[in-house]
C-alpha cells in the first residue's frame, strides 16, 4: 500500500528515493548473505508489482511525463528559489531568520515571481537560512554525534535496526536535497525517533 501511495503522488523525489531504498536493501542483503534470502525475494516482488501490475492498473503516465519533462529549463523556477534561499541566508548569516521565516521573507522581498513558494524545496538550504551558521553547525554536530554513536554500536545492535537507521539517513539526504520533507512535523518527529534508536544498544536474545 505504501508503494501504491508513492506512485500516486507522482513525486519524482519520492519515487526516486523509494527505488534507491529498494536497491540499497537488495545490495546490502546480497553482500551480507551472498544468496537469495526472503528479504531479497520480497524486494524483487515489490518492484515487479510496482512496475507491472500497479503501473498498468493505476497508470505511470503522469509520473513518467514528469520525469521526461525534467530539464534545467523546466526546473528553472525551483533552481531560482534555491538561489533566493541562499540570498536570504546571506542576509541573516549568523543566527538565521528563524524557523518558518522563509515564507514571510518571500512575500516581503520576492513577490515579483509568478510562483509563490513557502519553502525552499531544499531542506538543507532552508535550515541554513533559518538557523544561521551557529544553529546549522549545532544541528550538524548533533547529527554527526548520533551517526558516530551509531557506527560505534554497529556490531552490537541487531541487523534490522542498523538497516532502518542506514536507510533513514540515506532517504533523508536524498529527499532533503530535493524537497521540504523535513519541514513537515510528522516527518521530523519520525526522523528524530529513528535516530534516537541509534543511541541505544538493542541485541537479539538467543534462547538455548
Amino acid at each position: 500500500f505504501i508503494s501504491v501511495g508513492i506512485i500516486l503522488t507522482k513525486s519524482r523525489a519520492g519515487n526516486l528515493s523509494f527505488m534507491i531504498i529498494l536497491f540499497s536493501i537488495f545490495l546490502i542483503e546480497y553482500i551480507k548473505h551472498k544468496k537469495l534470502t526472503f528479504n531479497l525475494i520480497l524486494v524483487i516482488t515489490v518492484l515487479l508489482l510496482d512496475l507491472l501490475i500497479i503501473g498498468n492498473i493505476l497508470g505511470l503516465e503522469g509520473l513518467l511525463d514528469r520525469v521526461v519533462a525534467t530539464s534545467i529549463d523546466g526546473e528553472a523556477s525551483r533552481l531560482s528559489v534555491y538561489l533566493i534561499g541562499l540570498k536570504e541566508f546571506l542576509n541573516f548569516p549568523i543566527f538565521g531568520y528563524g524557523y518558518g521565516g522563509f515564507e514571510v521573507l518571500y512575500r516581503l522581498n520576492h513577490d515579483v515571481y509568478l510562483t509563490f513558494y513557502n519553502h525552499v524545496h531544499n531542506d538543507f538550504i532552508q535550515f541554513l537560512g533559518e538557523f544561521g551558521i551557529v544553529g546549522f553547525f549545532l544541528l550538524s554536530f548533533w547529527i554527526f554525534r548520533i551517526v558516530q554513536n551509531f557506527v560505534r554500536n554497529f556490531n552490537k545492535n541487531i541487523y534490522e535496526l542498523n538497516m532502518i537507521i542506514i536507510l533513514t539517513l540515506l532517504i533523508t539526504f536524498i529527499h532533503g536535497n530535493l524537497d521540504f520533507a523535513l519541514h513537515i512535523p510528522g516527518n521530523i518527529y519520525l526522523l528524530f525517533f529513528i535516530l534516537s534508536l541509534s543511541l541505544t544498544e538493542i541485541k537479539r536474545s538467543i534462547k538455548n
